[in-house]
């Protein structure tokens, strides 16, 4: 066993014992099919005949993850494989091998968190089951819970939108239990399985007369409380397939997920108990809402109490990993990130696509070998498990000079999807310093539009950097836009010292950046406000009159302050942005007092609920936008509160302003449910935000590294 403790059973060549495994024998998997759900579970080689019991329940894929910890281990499995091989057609086997420098290390138990990793990475299926080696389910559950996921939307649409549905855990009650087993002592045939419930009823019944009882904690048992997912709701629940429950610490239990886009387990966990609490915690960190399935359980078929040594090896381990949990919820921002790719080799035999030219050189490359490059990389993320991929500064300007940033610089930062790029070039026309671009990215046709776009326009994008964010669409609500984690993309990767963040369908007044950059570098008022927590409002306009929303047309946005409050007062063809129909918005810019004010460059105004305009800041310190929100609605507004509670003040610019270009905001018309939904994204984002509003926790940006610090809270 070499290359590190832990490994693969693949990976393993050359071992004699191995030589002739039959191991493929025991994947005759079915190709899945539509709401397919694999059991997956783990084990040592002790617990494996367990298995037995459970195909006997579950008549789908299984997908194991065993624990190898010497070559008697793998006598051991073999054996019972070769004696079982009929009955296990549906379960393919994964193999973790460790070895063990310490003795006292071994016997606290398995690594179980990386094997329950590896049973769920090599999962087949969109949907798992989250499953216990010492627990069968109810008999006929496998095709009941496809069915269900085929054939109940409500259902199928909480597991694909965030939603963990539990299967309740039963136990026998102490006291039927030591009845059972001392009558097994007696007879020497052991519990007979006639006395397991079967169905629903059967465990209705046990429960309401006392035999049976839901499973605890021992985290819970201490503290004499009962697993909350039980009690009686589950027991005298008759209708509806589900019911909500509120997250509690501590929760664990038997979960039926989708196999991608969920956290990972925590890798640090040995032994028993722990890393499905810490699955939970991080599901409910990241916003997934808890319910129960009411048509299925699971009952525990061995109980064994762990050495006391063992009990708290894993409570330290636990307390550990909340020590560690508030790093760890920086994954609902963090994405895997190429932070290679000017210099990143590539051969051709990597791509599986047609490519000219060598790209396996560190020479600079050509906008054409670029595309090629990027195109590799999407081929990559697509064979990959990631979710979302970022690959940050793909396409430079000629004029972009990274190594010589002048101090005090500003750039914009904008996001959107190719087919809205075409407004970028009026912000390339108006504002003439650095911008850095976000590109949302689903297909390789729009890697290619974009290259395409970039060729034709390089002229005018000269001090444009744009960078790609990659995305797979695993779930309907995923083809709305995710406004929040590009504009996080375009935000991380700029290198100026001070950002505005604009949307790719507003451009600013003529001459903002030399303006703006000579105001940052000899207003020492404005300098201090912005480098002492101010947010500096550039107030927002829009036209009045009847305009396409695909318009481009750069002439509707007056260029001046002056030629502004003529067309807001004289022609009546401008007016603030979104006033008429949501006036929270904007509304604390105090627009009456920005047409008429004339004394210092800015003016300082008030934060309210709702607020979200456009700003100058200084990028250093800026917390991330929350990554919930999808598609139209709220997903600005929530990144200002968060400012709000870390101590930021507002201010307003007095000679500059934005302008949106395309259909006024009174005649957007969206879907009607969009409201509800919407509200209902907010109000998770708001429950989160609500367990700490200390205003120094939250995720910072650090000039010019791509780390944070702090957690999210």
């Amino acid at each position: 066993m070499q290359n590190g403790p832990h490994q693969e059973f693949a990976n393993i060549i050359g071992a004699a014992a191995l030589a002739s495994t039959p191991a493929k024998e025991s994947l005759p998997i079915p190709a899945p099919v539509d709401g397919d759900v694999t059991m997956m579970l783990t084990a040592t080689v002790s617990q494996i005949p367990q298995l037995a019991s459970i195909t006997q329940k579950w008549t789908g894929p299984i997908s194991v993850a065993i624990h190898i910890a010497s070559e008697s281990d793998i006598d051991d499995f073999f054996i019972f494989y070769q004696r079982h091989k009929r009955k296990l057609g549906k379960v393919s086997f994964h193999f973790l091998l460790e070895r063990f420098d310490n003795r006292s290390v071994k016997s606290l138990g398995s690594p179980l968190s990386r094997l329950l990793q590896l049973a769920s990475d090599q999962s087949q299926t969109d949907y798992i089951l989250h499953f216990d080696i010492d627990f069968v389910p109810d008999a006929g559950s496998y095709p009941r819970m496809v069915e269900t996921l085929q054939t109940d939307k409500e259902v199928r649409n909480m597991v694909d939108e965030q939603t963990i549905l539990f299967v309740p855990k039963f136990e026998w009650s102490e006291a039927y239990y030591m009845n059972l087993t001392s009558e097994a002592a007696r007879t020497g045939w052991g519990i007979p399985e006639s006395v397991y419930p079967t169905d629903r009823e059967s465990m209705r019944t046990l429960f309401t007369n006392e035999d049976a009882a839901s499973t605890k904690m021992p985290y819970f048992r201490r503290d004499n409380e009962e697993n909350p997912l039980i009690a009686q709701k589950w027991v005298g629940a008759r209708n509806g397939s589900w019911y909500t429950v509120p997250f509690q610490p501590g929760f664990e239990g038997i979960a039926l997920t989708r196999r991608n886009g969920v956290p990972g387990y925590w890798p640090n966990f040995t032994g028993p108990w722990y890393p499905k609490v810490a699955f939970v915690e991080e599901c409910d960190a990241h916003g997934y809402k808890l319910a129960v399935l009411k048509k299925f359980f699971a009952f525990r078929t061995r109980k064994a109490d762990p050495l006391p040594e063992v009990e708290r090896w894993a409570n330290d381990q636990y307390k550990a990993f909340r020590k560690h949990l508030p790093d760890r919820y920086q994954t609902h921002f963090a994405v895997p990130t190429v932070e290679d790719f000017e210099t990143k080799l590539v051969q051709p035999s990597e791509c599986q696509i047609a490519i000219d030219g060598n790209l396996s050189t560190a020479a600079a490359l050509t906008s054409d070998a670029r595309e090629q490059k990027l195109l590799c990389e999407w081929y990559d993320f697509t064979q990959s498990k990631d979710h979302r991929r970022q690959v940050p500064r793909v396409i430079q300007g000629v004029n972009v000079d990274r190594k010589n940033q002048s101090i005090g610089d500003i750039s914009l930062v904008i996001h959107g999807s190719i087919d809205r790029m075409g407004r970028l070039l009026n912000n390339a026309k108006r504002w003439v310093g650095p911008i850095s671009v976000a590109v949302y990215t689903k297909t390789p046709e729009q890697i290619q539009k974009s290259f395409a776009f970039f060729k034709e326009h390089s002229d005018k994008l000269s001090k444009v950097t744009f960078h790609f964010f990659f995305e797979k669409i695993l779930v309907e609500k995923e083809k709305l836009y995710p406004h929040n984690y590009v504009r996080n993309c375009a935000l991380n990767f700029t290198d100026a010292e001070y950002v505005i963040i604009l949307d790719v369908d507003f451009v600013p007044n003529r001459r903002a950046y030399g303006d703006l950059h000579d105001l940052v570098l000899n207003d020492t008022r404005v300098r201090e406000a912005l480098d002492n927590k101010t947010l500096m409002v550039l107030p927002a306009f829009e036209s009045t009159m009847e305009v396409d929303e695909d318009s481009v047309n750069l002439g509707l946005a007056p260029p001046t302050k002056k030629d502004l409050i003529r067309e807001v007062n004289v022609t009546k063809t401008v007016e603030a942005f979104h006033l008429a129909k949501f006036q929270p918005g904007h509304g604390p810019t105090n627009f009456s007092k920005w047409y008429s004010y004339t004394n210092s460059s800015f003016y300082k105004i008030e934060f309210d609920d709702g607020f979200e305009p456009y700003v100058l800041a200084k990028r250093e310190g800026l917390p991330w936008f929350w990554t919930g929100f999808r598609g139209f609605g709220k997903n600005k507004l929530s990144w200002y509160e968060d400012a709000d509670v870390m101590g930021y003040q507002f201010a307003v610019l007095r000679d500059f302003f934005v302008f949106h270009i395309g259909a006024s905001s009174t005649s957007e018309t969206f879907p009607w449910w969009t409201g509800y939904e919407y509200k209902s994204v907010f109000q998770i984002y708001l429950d989160v935000k609500a367990r700490d509003r200390d205003p120094k926790k939250s995720f910072l940006f650090q000039s010019r590294k791509n780390r944070f610090e702090g957690y999210y809270y």
